[in-house]
């Protein structure tokens, strides 16, 4: 989406809601497989702010939820996790 349209996702890391545990688990090393393909993928395409805490990271890149779940509207039906800009260096900057 960000790279069609040269623009930058700013993506709140802390306000993306996660499933109960999920963060738990992620911090016990359960990731799956293609969790490292999608990091891998996207490596280019991504900036951090801060440094974020591991298994949080590893939730955002989870292949288990990709696909078109992230949505860009004028008012927010859903759970509010960043922001549209003008282009910055990299299309996705993690805040």
């Amino acid at each position: 989406m960000a790279l069609a349209s040269g623009v930058t996702l700013e993506i709140e890391a802390a306000a993306v809601p996660l499933l109960a545990g999920a963060l738990g688990y992620a911090a016990q090393g359960a990731q799956p497989g293609g969790l490292k393909n999608n990091r891998e993928f996207v490596l280019d395409c991504v900036a951090y702010e801060r440094h974020i805490d591991a298994a949080l990271d590893a939730l955002l890149h989870d292949p288990q939820t990709s696909g078109g779940l992230l949505l860009a509207t004028a008012s927010a039906p859903g759970a509010r996790i960043g922001r549209v800009v003008a282009r910055r260096e990299k299309p996705i900057h993690i805040l």
